[in-house]
């Protein structure tokens, strides 16, 4: 595989994951804390430290959104499908778009869902009382602090 591939990939994932990395967003700005973002990147960087109660939660919100959302889709979907089994005896065959629809809109919810999975781990190991995750994108502070500290090579 060539370095291109490998790049269109990751940018074709950064693009996939923007509605997950904009409800990160959405939980900085509910607790009232400054994030860099740019739409196609993976990760959203923090600005300023979280406490760990509040890191637990700007990482547990798009799971908990998106896992929301999938239930109740599947909820409406398996109670339509008994009403509609009982009312017309051929419904599989003839299943309405809308229905249809609410299956596909599970599966996409289900999807988004599984993306916070590195997210679950990491707000498990900070409830563990881990302080700096594997799974975690570096800050945007500790980015520039490594690059102050970084010895300079003299030839």
């Amino acid at each position: 595989m060539c370095y291109d591939e490998i790049v269109w990939v990751e940018r074709l994932e950064g693009w996939l994951l923007v509605p997950h990395e904009m409800l990160h967003v959405f939980a900085y700005r509910l607790i009232g804390k400054r994030c860099h973002y740019r739409v196609g990147n993976l990760h959203v960087a923090r600005a300023e430290p979280l406490m760990r109660r509040e890191r637990i939660f700007v990482l547990l919100l798009p799971t908990a959104v998106s896992g929301t959302v999938c239930i109740v889709l599947a909820a409406a979907w398996a109670v339509s499908a008994c009403l509609l089994a009982k009312t017309d005896s051929r419904y599989p065959q003839r299943m309405p778009l809308w229905h249809a629809g609410l299956l596909t809109a599970f599966a996409v919810s289900f999807v988004y869902a599984g993306a916070g999975w590195m997210d679950i781990l990491t707000a498990a190991a900070l409830l563990r009382g881990h302080q700096k995750t594997p799974y975690e994108p570096p800050d945007k502070a500790d980015e520039h602090q490594d690059e102050r500290q970084s010895p300079q090579r003299r030839d």
